[in-house]
């Protein structure tokens, strides 16, 4: 299918937009008996598939064999990695690899032999399937559970069984949804009941999805069975290890929310009382929030599983998240937990299609994150645990630093494209399927008012709540609350690769005896009508006025007429509610900060000094050394440029003079696959000076496993004064000179190592 015929499919199915149309169903049945001594698992699995989509006839049934994706070198994962230049699972020994065999299997009693193909499988019916038709297929399977590579997997005795049992293909108006598995990119399931019995050793413990109903330790007390259900879900994950540790606890909603309570476990590889001593509220903010901002959670239990043994930052399915540890001065393991937990809403309770339409989760499960963030610690610099003196940085800004240094490259893939295209690694999924969508809702919240915007994600999810909506569904909703067209903007946003630059462009008192300042605000690009806000402040930062700008495609530029005369600085959506690929450029004048040098973190729309005072040795003396850097973005971040400077003076007379250096990196273009950053530099130590320009530009492929080629060009005068202090055995007299050098890289992935050369031309005319 072309992309414009699956975006026109997607925006307007058969049903009617805004409301759920018939669907396929699944129910699982499976009982299945791990052996970590030998990483296998052995299983009976019945499934019930069937269809209501009307005016279609099935003639085949297709399943997921995902633990396929670690067979060997030749699956689409695998493809996937060498793109990426990782080649660690091409060169793993076998043990190391996973599979998926079938046998013995029936369809409605009749014996069958589905046909594999890599990460699928396909079933010729004798007689079709028509709407309200119902077929039970029956069989057994092994799977050999690989070493981690992705999301399935063992380390030590650690189990992560996710993707692990042969699966029902979603089908649905637009057919069967048959993706292999990618290493970017998730899934798309048809809702369904699981009863899952699960044979295991006695030391193991189980967290999965739903909730254990039945446990028998079997007569030898060495294996025991437990018999796990979960009701209205699309997927059904476990982990198992030796030595977990369960801590409980019960949510209860407010009566205004239903007053329903909800099982939360909290399982821990290592039980740590003051590490996970904050989870258990974390989680029950993120119930409450979302239980008031879209619906309360739909199922009794959820599980949260320690996976840091296991290497995941964090993954969610149905009833179970799986979250990593975190790292000082940072709430990263709060945003993943929380993240993890929202997904229940988005992918568990509403569970689009992953790959075809991945914003619908991420992207919106993003932007609730960015809400949580912003009501428990406030806008500015949330994510941050430290002073505001010594760093900061909001969750927000990391989303919007995130799309604005793609969106400055030139965005290659629009948000409405299939994940599983990333899994080579050419473009950025952060980006395109979570940052860029979320900061697209914030645009849609402030646009149509938090009154509207909360109506429409309630109905949203009293409407598809176990159904899976489109993006069209979400627009039509949008569009029946407000009562306007949102053509435009989810065209702009979603199916295109463009963007926008709101920008201060003026701020000056009027004069004339008027008493009144003019701010100019201005768009680039624009294609639909935006309303933004300003916030004024005053000279000496005492008073503060927020106002708006209206801009349109017809008039991209809307000059504003403040009473008063003191406004000192303008801001340009101060709280970054409309997605800008150029968001440095929102204050006029430049807001400026200043912090020491220890956890340097650029902000999007702060220029920030960073210095460090320290003592220095320099061989001879001590020295006091101070080095700073200005950056109102770096340029490795896709931002304008930076200074860099540093000094040292000495604290001793031992005939040192110190020294200072001082560079201006400038970016002048770049791409999504390359860069040109020009450098001013200047250097004097001791006599010994150094100033010039360098010239760096850089090529790569589509792939990180293409060849990446670098150019470099620099003209520099040097000179070397009498009084430099310089080694007798060093054949070095005093002069000026002009360097001249040029160098080639080139990067082969394929030997992982940097083959370059360079020329240079040196002329030194001599001291005189």
């Amino acid at each position: 299918m072309t992309i414009p015929l699956l975006i026109a499919c997607l925006l307007g199915s058969p049903a009617t937009p805004g409301h759920p149309g018939p669907e396929s169903r699944a129910d699982y049945a499976i009982s299945a008996g791990l052996e970590p001594d030998s990483a296998r698992l052995t299983g009976e699995v019945t499934i019930v598939f069937s269809t209501e989509v009307p005016g279609v006839t099935i003639d085949t049934l297709w399943l997921h064999l995902y633990p396929n994706a670690y067979r060997d070198a030749t699956t689409a994962f695998a493809g996937d990695l060498d793109a990426r230049a990782s080649w660690d699972f091409r060169s793993s020994p076998d043990e190391d690899k996973g599979w998926i065999d079938l046998h013995d299997w029936e369809l409605d009693g009749a014996p069958i032999e589905p046909v594999i193909d890599g990460t699928l499988a396909w079933i010729a019916l004798e007689e079709p399937l028509e709407a309200g038709d119902t077929v039970r297929l029956e069989g057994g399977f092994e799977v050999r559970v690989p070493e981690v590579w992705s999301r399935m997997g063992r380390v030590g005795e650690s189990y992560a069984m996710t993707q692990w049992y042969p699966k029902m293909c979603a089908y649905d108006e637009l057919g069967w949804h048959s993706s292999r598995y990618h290493a970017a990119g998730e899934f798309y399931s048809d809702f369904g009941d699981y009863e899952i019995l699960l044979d295991l050793p006695v030391e193991y413990v189980v967290v999965a999805t739903g909730a254990m109903d039945t446990l028998i330790t079997c007569p030898d007390s060495t294996r025991r069975i437990e018999r796990w259900i979960a009701s209205n879900v699309h997927d059904f994950a476990w982990m198992a290890a030796p030595g977990v540790t369960i801590r409980d606890h019960l949510f209860v909603y407010p009566d205004s929310l239903g007053g329903d309570s909800v099982r939360v476990h909290l399982a821990l590889l290592s039980d740590d009382p003051e590490y996970w001593s904050d989870v258990p509220a974390i989680a029950d903010s993120t119930l409450l929030y979302y239980g008031e901002w879209y619906a309360p959670y739909a199922y009794d239990d959820l599980w949260i599983a320690d996976c840091s043994s296991i290497g995941f930052a964090g993954m969610e399915y149905p009833q179970l998240v799986q979250v990593g540890k975190g790292i000082p001065f940072f709430r990263i393991r709060e945003m993943v937990v929380m993240h993890e937990i929202g997904h229940q809403w988005f992918y568990a309770m509403l569970a689009n299609d992953e790959v075809d339409e991945a914003w619908l989760d991420e992207g919106m499960n993003t932007f609730s994150e960015l809400r949580y963030f912003d009501r428990r610690y406030g806008h500015a610099d949330n994510l941050t645990t430290t002073p505001g003196w010594l760093a900061g940085i909001s969750n927000t800004d990391q989303k919007e630093m995130t799309y604005s240094s793609y969106a400055l490259e030139g965005e290659t893939v629009p948000v409405l494209s299939r994940a599983t295209d990333a899994g080579d690694g050419s473009y950025s999924t952060s980006a395109v399927y979570y940052a860029k969508p979320a900061l697209f809702l914030r645009m849609i919240r402030r646009q149509a008012g938090d009154e509207a915007f909360d109506e429409t994600m309630h109905l949203f999810f009293d409407r598809f709540a176990f159904s899976h909506p489109h993006t069209g569904d979400f627009r039509a909703i949008l569009e029946e609350v407000t009562g306007r067209s949102w053509e435009a903007e989810f065209h702009f946003w979603l199916e295109e690769t463009a963007s926008i630059d709101p920008r201060a462009a003026g701020l000056e008192p009027t004069g004339g005896g008027n008493d009144s300042t003019m701010v100019v605000v201005e768009c680039d690009d624009l294609r639909h009508d935006l309303t933004v806000d300003v916030l004024l402040i005053s000279r000496n930062g005492s008073d503060s006025l927020l106002t708006e700008a209206f801009l349109s495609p017809a008039e991209p530029a809307d000059t504003l007429l403040i009473a008063g005369s003191d406004w000192r600085r303008a801001i340009v959506d101060p709280f970054q509610l409309v997605p800008d690929r150029v968001p440095w450029n929102n204050s006029l004048p430049a807001r400026n900060v200043f912090r020491p040098l220890f956890l340097p973190l650029p902000g999007p729309r702060t220029c920030t000094t960073y210095a460090l005072l320290l003592p220095a040795w320099s061989g001879e003396s001590w020295q006091l050394a101070a080095t700073s850097v200005t950056s109102a973005w770096p340029p490795s971040l896709g931002g304008p440029g930076q200074i860099i400077a540093a000094a040292a003076v000495p604290l001793e007379d031992t005939g040192q003079r110190g020294s200072w250096s001082l560079a201006l990196e400038t970016v002048h273009g770049r791409s999504p696959h390359g860069s040109t950053v020009s450098t001013a530099e200047a250097f004097s130590r001791d006599g010994v000076y150094r100033m010039g320009m360098r010239l760096d530009h850089r090529t790569c492929g589509r792939v990180r496993a293409e060849p990446c080629l670098s150019l470099s060009g620099g003209m520099h005068w040097f000179g070397i004064r009498p009084w430099t202090p310089l080694d007798v055995e060093r054949d070095v007299e005093p002069g000026d000179g002009l360097e001249v050098t040029g160098g080639l890289g080139i990067r082969d992935p394929g030997y992982d190592v940097w083959w370059t050369g360079s020329v240079e031309c040196l002329a030194s005319p001599g001291y005189g």
